[in-house]
């Protein structure tokens, strides 16, 4: 053997104590954020990619923030975490700087990460427990996923990285979610983030889909919806939802989703999502088909129109949510709409209000 062969390999030894909170366990602890940075997976939820447009766009974010803060990062299909804000980022880097000579504390809130225990690939122990040291030590492969924390992490690799710090390293609280799987890490974000501390109601709702249990079925199914809607270019709202609460279209995938449950869907848990999205597609097409671009753009694709044609959907379906699966029905509302005149479609004001308002009017033509 030779000396090589026969080298150690690194081990990190950290404090901890461990949490148990009804029939869940973590772990609390400290770490560096060097060693953090090194060892955790930068990963950023963009399942959307309607567009050569969109692509570029995702490359553009990777290379501008592996460029301010040195790290590597990915886009995944399936994942947890939203793109950083990069103006944020550099906020916090700034914070740091101006605040480390300083006797002030810099980040008391605890970063929240997943880990694995063992190596996926040769089943390796990666995190064992030392009892009677109180440490755990974390063998050199270990990887982390970040649940709740990215911004605060990115900031201080942006500080590192803009102000050329190789000198000075920075403790973190920390707290791990021992073997968390994607659902688990997913409650747990939805947990700190929706119920907790709030976050884009759109990005909520998109990362359900992660979690495969019947409870979040019906909501699934209407996200499903909305999204074929977004991306199907025969449709007629094609690219036109902010899906994750960011994008070029004025209606968001959580407007959409709530619309939807509380005024069509209701309590009807376990319709077909295919023969809804045909039904609800050639309703809003019927409309987009009677109007001008500019009117069904200027009305229609922004809250106050869509919530009203939302509104009244079921009045104009009979109660009936596939009503518009068949092209009869389609024509047929295309018939009642040339009584609509577009100053019928000047509301003034925003809102709830407004959109009860144009809904009204919107009814006269099937009174």
């Amino acid at each position: 053997m030779t000396g090589d062969s026969r080298k150690k390999k690194m081990v990190k030894k950290i404090p901890y104590f461990k949490i148990s909170q009804l029939s869940s366990e973590y772990l609390v602890t400290k770490m560096n954020a060097k060693y953090l940075i090194e060892h955790v997976d930068f990963e950023f939820r963009f399942p959307y990619r309607n567009s050569r447009k969109d692509i570029q766009d995702a490359f553009k974010y990777i290379r501008d923030l592996e460029k301010k803060t040195g790290v590597i990062a990915e886009e995944r299909e399936r994942g947890i975490q939203r793109r950083t804000n990069l103006s944020r980022i550099n906020s916090i880097a700034d914070f740091i700087h101006e605040n480390v000579d300083k006797k002030s504390l810099l980040f008391t809130t605890p970063l929240v990460l997943g880990v694995n225990l063992y190596d996926d690939e040769d089943g390796t122990k990666l995190v064992s427990e030392k009892i009677e040291e109180n440490n755990l030590e974390l063998d050199e492969k270990v990887r982390f996923t970040i649940v709740d924390g990215q911004h605060r992490l990115l900031g201080i690799a942006r500080y590192f990285e803009k102000y050329h710090i190789s000198d000075v390293d920075i403790e973190i609280p920390v707290m791990l979610l021992p073997d968390s799987d994607l659902p688990q890490a997913t409650r747990v974000f939805i947990d700190i983030n929706a119920n907790q501390r709030k976050v884009n109601k759109s990005i909520v709702y998109d990362l359900y889909s992660n979690i495969d249990e019947e409870e979040y079925a019906p909501l699934n199914r209407i996200k499903s919806v909305v999204q074929a809607l977004n991306e199907n270019k025969t449709s007629s709202l094609y690219n036109q939802i902010k899906m994750l609460g960011t994008g070029e279209g004025s209606i968001s995938l959580a407007f959409m989703i709530d619309y939807i449950k509380g005024e069509i869907i209701k309590r009807n848990d376990d319709f077909d999502s295919n023969r809804f999205l045909r039904s609800l597609n050639r309703y809003l097409s019927a409309f987009k088909a009677q109007f001008d671009e500019q009117v069904w753009r200027g009305v229609f694709l922004k809250t106050t129109g869509m919530g009203a044609l939302l509104l009244c959907f079921m009045d104009f379906a009979d109660g009936d949510i596939y009503h518009y699966e068949e092209r009869d029905s389609d024509l047929q509302l295309q018939t009642n709409l040339l009584e609509i005149s577009a100053a019928d479609l000047e509301v003034q004001g925003t809102g709830k209000k407004a959109q009860e308002i144009l809904k009204n009017r919107l009814l006269k033509v099937i009174k």
